[in-house]
């Protein structure tokens, strides 16, 4: 061969070997990325091969969230150690990442070393590593919130009043009440709609400057008012309070009785008052 023919191919050589350095640096540096995300994610992670389930790696979050040490949980599969709280969940993520090969945010129940069962939100995906098909799980425990969620469901159920989450601008967003046929509107008649779309307008002022006071505020900013209901006029009290950058929390309590007790008082005092001058 001649000296360029040489000299080509020798280039040539060069060429690939650098393409495979670069090659194999990128996926060093892709490895590194990944085992880096892996130990420094805030939730439990794990992989395990995916037709026998067996451990291969965990994330520190995994082993404490788990109770078990890291010897405990690699080689062993979750069968074994009794993970899943309901069998029939496992099942179902299983097909699930046969059929689709990936789990989004599924609400599952896991069980920890000392048998405490824990409420966590899974999401998986199948990839490979070293020519094995693996899962790559993640999850992140829910428990505590399930509880405050539970606890704030009970207080609302117990709650005689109404509550209504709106906009600082006044749209009606979201509400609670016990006996929503009490409501001088349907649900439907005022979500998403505008106060003053729905209540008369001294009463959409009114509340419109109770907003605004607690915005600026942090104070609670209280209105009585009186609405047509049914047959009669009916008097509320409402309790607002800033609950984010741009909403507020009103709490309408119906206080008619009230009212007609102090009316009727008034009304006694102002008897006995007379009778006492004749």
């Amino acid at each position: 061969k001649g000296r360029q023919e040489v000299a080509g191919e020798n280039l040539a050589l060069q060429a690939e070997i650098e393409v495979r350095r670069r090659a194999e640096d990128a996926l060093q540096r892709s490895e590194e990325k990944f085992a880096a995300a892996f130990r420094a994610n805030p939730c439990a992670m794990a992989i395990t091969l995916f037709d026998e389930g067996t451990i291969v790696d965990v994330n520190d979050v995994c082993v404490r969230q788990s109770g078990y040490s890291r010897g405990e949980l690699i080689g062993h599969n979750s069968d074994e150690l009794g993970f899943w709280a309901d069998p029939a969940e496992r099942a179902s993520v299983t097909a699930e990442l046969e059929a689709h090969g990936r789990v989004a945010t599924r609400e599952v129940r896991w069980r920890k070393k000392n048998g405490q069962a824990v409420t966590v939100l899974y999401s998986a995906d199948t990839l490979e590593v070293n020519g094995e098909r693996c899962v790559l799980s993640v999850a992140e425990d829910i428990t505590a919130r399930k509880q405050t969620e539970a606890t704030h469901r009970a207080v609302l159920r117990a709650l005689p009043d109404w509550i209504f989450v709106l906009s600082a601008s006044g749209v009606f967003l979201d509400f609670h009440a016990k006996d929503p046929e009490r409501l001088a509107a349907p649900p439907e008649g005022f979500l998403g709609r505008h106060m003053k779309e729905v209540l008369p307008p001294e009463v959409a002022d009114g509340l419109l400057l109770c907003f605004d006071r607690a915005m600026r505020s942090d104070d609670t900013a209280t209105l009585e008012y009186s609405l047509p209901v049914a047959s009669e006029v009916r008097f509320f009290e409402a309790r607002v309070v800033r609950c984010d950058i741009d909403k507020v929390l009103a709490i309408v309590r119906d206080i008619t009785e009230r009212r007609r007790a102090e009316q009727q008082a008034r009304q006694l005092r102002d008897e006995l008052a007379h009778v006492g001058r004749v």
